[in-house]
């Protein structure tokens, strides 16, 4: 009876803790974690003296990477360049409040790991830093990051959500290129440009919405986003360069601010179903807008430009309405 009993305490108890795992976040269950710092990792001492840079993960074996906060009573500042590159048996990492930058390549290839509990003192994340990570599915990316660098996150194939906090003010070219699963971009309040193949083949995103502090959608951009059917600019926008949107055959709706000064070669490619671009200024602002000879290449010719007093075709010429004919 007593080892019956036994049994079903220890049954109770896993329930109990099931449960309770089923319940929690991905940096929930971090935080259970975290009370045990991982070993074996190998530190360099960085130029001020003052403080220790994570340089390579050493002997640890730990699937769940805890980092500890100090080493040799000095803070871990850094997380340095391909330190746990192509580390495949790593599922998830915690950086203490200590980390203030991700430098280049630190998790590149790290095929395995889920998910990541980010410093709150987190300033830069550098080149390459998570790229190819096929299994990283959330970020929930600090206040107080600014730098996100070129190809940070290009080609996580399982991340879904990107929210980008508005102390980011510059994020590098490709940074989310070929994440084929995501879906859901909120920009940062104080973006100034989204750079060169920034989202390209981002093949399940539906819609993003530009903030008015973004001045320029850079070459390519969003090429060959294939679900992409929404794209709202609000104003700020001056410059949408080539190719930006080439390749999203969905794209029905684009909204253009009256900022706009140049479109570029290409620059709606194959947005077949385009037929409308809606223009926040009137139609002799648009004739003051200086598109490449070639910037409707490939569009579908029966689209038009609705500005705030009538309608242009492609070429800017003005379409009359049933009235004034």
């Amino acid at each position: 009876m007593k080892k019956k009993r036994s049994f079903l305490h220890l049954s109770a108890l896993m329930l109990c803790v099931m449960l309770m795992l089923s319940s929690c976040s991905i940096a929930d269950l971090l935080s259970l974690n975290s009370s045990r710092e991982s070993g074996g990792l190998v530190f360099v001492m960085n130029e001020d003296k003052k403080s220790y840079t994570l340089d390579d993960i050493g002997t640890c074996t730990d699937s769940t990477v805890i980092v500890p906060a100090t080493f040799k009573d000095l803070p871990v500042t850094k997380i340095g360049e391909g330190a746990f590159e192509m580390c495949i048996g790593i599922s998830s990492v915690v950086l203490p409040e200590t980390i203030e930058e991700i430098e280049t390549d630190a998790f590149y290839d790290c095929a395995a790991l889920q998910a990541v509990e980010f410093s709150p003192n987190l300033t830069k994340i550098g080149d390459n830093a998570f790229a190819m990570c096929l299994s990283l599915q959330m970020l929930d990316l600090p206040e107080g990051l600014k730098t996100v660098g070129a190809n940070a996150f290009a080609g996580c194939a399982s991340l879904r959500t990107v929210i980008l906090p508005d102390t980011v003010t510059t994020v590098g070219e490709g940074a989310f290129a070929l994440c084929t699963e995501l879906m859901d971009v909120f920009l940062s309040k104080n973006l100034t440009a989204i750079p060169k193949n920034s989202f390209a083949g981002c093949t399940r995103l539906v819609e993003i919405s530009i903030p008015d502090s973004v001045e320029t959608v850079g070459e390519s951009a969003f090429t060959a986003c294939a679900r992409l059917t929404k794209v709202e600019m609000t104003g700020g926008v001056k410059y949408i360069d080539l190719g930006a949107f080439a390749g999203c055959r969905r794209l029905s709706y684009i909204s253009i601010p009256e900022t706009l000064k140049t479109l570029g070669s290409g620059v709606f490619s194959g947005c077949e179903r385009l037929g409308k671009i809606t223009y926040g200024g009137s139609k002799a602002q648009w004739g003051k807008v200086r598109p490449d000879a070639d910037w409707s290449l490939d569009m579908n010719s029966g689209t038009v430009i609705e500005c705030t007093d009538g309608q242009l075709d492609l070429q800017g010429r003005v379409i009359k309405t049933a009235a004034e004919k």
